[in-house]
């Protein structure tokens, strides 16, 4: 099948969902659209034979030299939509927060989720080096950007308790690519030896966005017209991937650091609140439509034969580890900051349950290399994000709701 075929069938495919999501379920449309692809993929797999149209269309990815820059290309995309969004000056009275949110989760995460998971797989029988664990820990980490936005936008949560889990998506899937990318460094051939190469890599690819996000903002203060904007910010994500790409950099890190730049000062300082309103529309319909990609890719991984009943079993006694972990981790900022200051009813709740993971973990787990430990994480992590779609996406209003009764 032809690439072109392919983007084809996805466009017309993502139609159809939007249109049935806002005709029949009336779900928050980046929502909608992530579970009505996610579930279109999974039935498309049932029943089907090892040589079945959706596992021969992975296998096609998985053949071509296009699959590793493409989910390296969607993650950037994710990471770009969720911090043009974030607004520092929201920020501003609880940055402390913010930051040890952002450090105590994916910490959690990497060290109590990781480890113990690694601990769940070696009992069943999947015996993977300790980083392994730890990788996993770092990729189940980091919520989705676009996703926890649409939960919000359904709810009447406080503007702190907003701003606070808006801000802690975004930074904190920053920080799990990082860890992650050095953990990648580590578990690879001579890894500990490259180290200080990758450091400096992601230490350049942030300038890198840093530089050119800057640029990008000297442009748009010269021009008053959004489908330019809209156009110079597109051929920024472009410019930055393939630039990124060939200067041995992190493309997703570029993005990141060039997405909060712009955030914070060309949507403010160099555009009108017209261009702000349709440049963010802009990138919310294209984060969503990048997530539920994202999605579907993961629910193709899954069709491939060479699952064990073993990863099954992994998976689900680690999804309560890792909702626990999370629940540790925002809980303990809270806990002391009631000492010195009042908080909004029932945030540690709303802040576990409306962690939910998406994109950011896919396009992670499918960048790990091929072997039994990525055929183990793909399954466990599908399991942890179908059940934060499904289950916490699905109730996450109702939970609101009951606390605020």
């Amino acid at each position: 099948m032809d690439p072109l075929d392919i983007a084809a069938v996805l466009l017309v495919l993502m139609a159809g969902f939007a249109f049935l999501n806002e005709r029949y379920l009336r779900l928050p449309i980046m929502l909608g659209l992530v579970l009505m692809a996610l579930l279109w993929s999974l039935a498309l797999g049932i029943g089907t034979e090892a040589g079945g149209p959706a596992v021969q269309a992975q296998l096609w990815l998985r053949g071509h030299a296009v699959y590793e820059p493409l989910v390296s290309g969607l993650l950037g995309l994710l990471l770009f939509a969720g911090a043009l969004r974030l607004n520092l000056a929201d920020l501003a009275r609880q940055t402390w927060v913010v930051l040890a949110l952002v450090i105590l989760g994916v910490g959690v995460s990497v060290f109590l989720v990781g480890t113990l998971g690694w601990i769940i797989l070696a009992g069943l029988g999947i015996t993977l080096p300790w980083l392994y664990g730890l990788l996993f820990g770092a990729l189940i980490a980091p919520t989705d950007p676009v996703l926890v936005r649409g939960l919000l936008t359904r709810v009447r949560v406080a503007p702190e308790l907003q701003h606070r889990m808006a801000g802690e998506s975004v930074l904190a899937g920053g920080l799990a690519v990082v860890l992650f990318v050095l953990l990648m460094a580590m578990v690879a051939p001579g890894g500990m030896a490259i180290t200080d190469r990758v450091l400096w890599q992601v230490g350049g690819s942030l300038l890198f966005g840093l530089l050119i996000g800057l640029a990008a903002y000297r442009l748009l203060r010269h021009v008053d017209h959004y489908q330019v904007e809209v156009l110079i910010l597109l051929a920024l994500v472009a410019g930055a991937l393939v630039l990124a790409g060939h200067g041995a950099l992190s493309g997703p890190l570029t993005l990141l650091a060039a997405g909060l730049v712009l955030g914070n000062h060309g949507t403010l300082l160099a555009m009108s609140e017209k261009s702000r309103r349709h440049l963010h529309d802009f990138w919310e319909l294209i984060g969503g439509l990048v997530s539920a990609a994202l999605f579907v890719l993961l629910a193709l991984e899954v069709m491939l034969p060479g699952f064990r009943m073993e990863y099954l079993l992994a998976a689900l006694a680690i999804l309560p580890l890792v909702l626990l972990g999370r629940f540790i981790a925002m809980g303990l900022p809270v806990t002391v900051l009631r000492r010195f200051r009042a908080q909004a009813p029932g945030s540690v709740q709303i802040m576990t349950w409306g962690g939910v993971r998406g994109g950011i973990s896919i396009a992670l787990v499918l960048s790990l290399p091929p072997g039994e430990a990525r055929e183990a994480l793909v399954l466990v992590s599908a399991v942890v994000l179908l059940f934060a779609v499904v289950v916490q996406g699905l109730t996450f209003r109702s939970l609101v709701r009951h606390i605020g009764d």
